[in-house]
């Protein structure tokens, strides 16, 4: 029989520098994208090329509404949502394969495409099988891998729209209350199809969620909102609420070709943000030759700041990563753990401590 390892033997200094090796967040990696898919248990013919627009009709069999025909055989009703079922959601775990968003058509504003992940992008994600050995290392190891990561959460086409706020909201309430206390980001494309095909719905959704993160994520710091499409900018007004708490922003990608990233710390400012195109010209006023931040230097070069809005901080993208009502007794799995939703490639962890 091998002996046994005393791992937690290590000081607690070094044992925080094998978590952070085995779960931090990769330098390299802007996003962690988390891949779900969407079950349409209700439509009569949930095909992912049906879409068609504002005008979407799918024929729904869910027991919430009346059937449209008293006609026994085709208890049907134009699928509403907030009225009827919705689709289950499933996450991806970190055995399976990984799709992220190309590149390609990240300024098309039309349609998020996603590709096979590369060889160095899989070789980002995380091992938890660390997470796994005891109570003690668990509660030690977790907060390491959710802390300053920006899950991003990525599916194919799909009926009506990707209800990707939904799967998010799905995806972190599914978590542990320990592991939710350590959640401090995340990002949506705001993209036509990406959440439902009626923009009505879109708002609800995107409110549904900043009201749940502001009571649910103590811990919450950063919200992406990549709006590459100006039609969608009245949808994510909502999110200004979560700049109520002190130490939150939300950092704006309008898909422009220069590179350019809003980050905006007050909710009015932010609302007056969504009013502007974007960074129009040389509007901005050159900080000191550095700014300094709480862990880093930032050089003139990479931060500038709007004087019109002195709340609105410009900064270059960097490197790009290639990489509805909430019902939470809808798709419960007994076998989801921490370490299965999160983004670790892992087993299902353990809790006995040694």
């Amino acid at each position: 029989m091998a002996a046994r390892f005393p791992f937690l033997d290590f000081p607690a200094p070094v044992r925080k520098t094998i978590y952070a090796h085995l779960l931090a967040p990769h330098p390299d990696e802007n996003e962690t994208v988390v891949n779900y898919s969407l079950k349409w248990n209700w439509l009569e013919n949930p095909s992912n090329t049906t879409f068609g627009g504002a005008l979407q009709i799918d024929l729904c069999r869910c027991p919430r509404q009346k059937p449209r025909t008293t006609n026994i055989k085709t208890k049907d009703h134009m699928y509403t949502r907030y009225k009827c079922h919705g689709p289950e959601v499933k996450f991806k775990s970190g055995r399976e394969d990984l799709w992220v968003p190309s590149q390609a058509y990240a300024n098309s504003g039309q349609i998020n495409f996603l590709r096979p992940a590369r060889d160095e992008e899989l070789g980002r994600r995380p091992s938890g099988n660390i997470l796994s050995t005891s109570k003690t290392v668990y509660e030690e190891a977790l907060p390491i891998l959710y802390r300053g990561r920006n899950f991003l959460f990525a599916t194919g086409p799909c009926p009506r729209g990707r209800y990707q706020a939904y799967a998010a909201q799905r995806f972190f309430a599914g978590l542990s209350v320990f592991a939710r206390m350590h959640i401090t980001g995340f990002s949506l494309s705001v993209l036509p199809h990406e959440e439902d095909c009626q923009i009505g719905d879109v708002a609800r959704a995107y409110g549904d969620l900043a009201e749940w993160v502001r009571h649910n994520l103590s811990s919450f710091q950063m919200l992406g909102l990549k709006l590459w499409h100006p039609r969608l900018a009245s949808t994510v007004q909502v999110f200004g609420d979560l700049l109520q708490k002190n130490g939150v922003k939300i950092e704006l990608d309008r898909g422009q070709d220069e590179g350019w990233v809003e980050e905006v710390e007050d909710a009015e400012c932010f609302r007056a943000t969504l009013s502007t195109e974007g960074r129009e010209g040389d509007h901005s006023g050159e900080v000191s030759s550095w700014v300094e931040g709480p862990d880093e230097m930032i050089s003139e070069e990479n931060q500038k700041v709007d004087v019109s809005r002195p709340s609105v901080v410009w900064r270059s993208k960097g490197k790009v990563s290639a990489r509805e009502s909430f019902d939470e007794s809808v798709n419960e799995d007994e076998d989801w753990s921490d370490t299965l939703l999160s983004p670790a490639s892992s087993k299902k962890g353990g809790d006995a401590d040694n």
